[in-house]
């Protein structure tokens, strides 16, 4: 059984394969029709891995919309509730699927923070399960027999194990010196999480879209879009680090804030990227939301 369906546009195929890729690497496996037999049916094929996929990923693009098969398949992911929508120019899912929420990444190329990709993986964690889940164990032995041995190691690889031994046991002799003759130094100083000031008093920003590194301040929950907050952890912060927190969580989807003092905090960060509209969180996102919320009005 396969984790992960892919539907796209052959036309699109670059893009994609990025994403298959990305993907696998989670520890998912995947299907898409790169790998269909020669001397089978597509529509049998593709009927029979979607069926058996734990989710779809459909890939939109003007291209994608316009082909009646990737309508069709996203269609069979929609009513199976298996269905994850990811848009590559930018465009809305054509009706009827522009009733449920996309990520964009159009301008993602494989970066692990990037919010589109950090959406489509919470999906697939809501669908498949944790990524070290959805890797396959193998199979029992058969009823009444016992599993075969281990293979020993066999040929160059096996005479290579003491050379290997010796000169990890030399690298270790080598680091136990520098340390004993490296002079003592004071630890560095450990830095702080900032502090924020209350609403009416956030900090001005430096110049806008200034290096993270130098201008803009630690995200306070910087997992917050993927894994479930609790109240202890929320507890000791101050009102305007609640109000930054929960907002951080919208940050991520691009959202244009209203208000002046949130908008120009966020546009410190390089991975902010506005993008006016609606914006649709995944449900840990919401739930930390709530949590946060409430925390503020205690």
């Amino acid at each position: 059984m396969v984790d992960v369906f892919i539907s796209y546009s052959k036309v699109d195929e670059g893009a994609v394969r990025q994403l298959a890729d990305a993907v696998r690497r989670l520890g998912y496996s995947v299907w898409w029709d790169d790998e269909l037999p020669p001397h089978l049916s597509y529509s049998d094929v593709i009927a029979e891995k979607i069926g058996a996929a734990k989710a779809a990923i459909v890939v939109w693009s003007e291209h994608a919309a316009a082909s009646q098969w990737v309508r069709a398949e996203a269609d069979v992911a929609r009513s199976q509730k298996k269905l994850i929508q990811t848009s590559i120019d930018g465009r809305m899912p054509p009706m009827p699927f522009n009733q449920i929420q996309f990520a964009a990444i159009g301008d993602w190329h494989g970066e692990e923070n990037d919010p589109a990709w950090i959406k489509v993986k919470a999906s697939l964690e809501a669908l498949v399960g944790p990524p070290a889940a959805a890797e396959a164990a193998p199979p029992p032995p058969p009823s009444g027999r016992a599993a075969p041995p281990p293979v020993p190691p066999q040929g160059k690889f096996s005479k290579l194990v003491p050379t290997l031994a010796g000169l990890l046991v030399l690298a270790m002799i080598g680091v136990g010196y520098l340390l004993w003759a490296r002079p003592s130094q004071p630890p560095a100083p450990v830095p702080h999480r900032p502090v924020l000031a209350a609403h009416p008093a956030l900090p001005a920003p430096p110049e806008p879209h200034a290096p993270e590194s130098a201008h803009a301040p630690a995200q306070i929950f910087p997992d917050s879009s993927w894994r479930r907050l609790t109240r202890e952890e929320v507890d000791d912060l101050s009102a305007a680090e609640l109000w930054i927190a929960r907002n951080e969580i919208f940050a991520r989807h691009g959202r244009v804030f209203r208000d002046a003092r949130l908008q120009r905090h966020f546009r410190r960060y390089r991975w902010y990227r506005a993008r006016p509209g609606e914006v649709a969180l995944t449900p840990v996102e919401e739930a930390n939301v709530r949590l946060l919320r409430d925390a503020e009005g205690w």
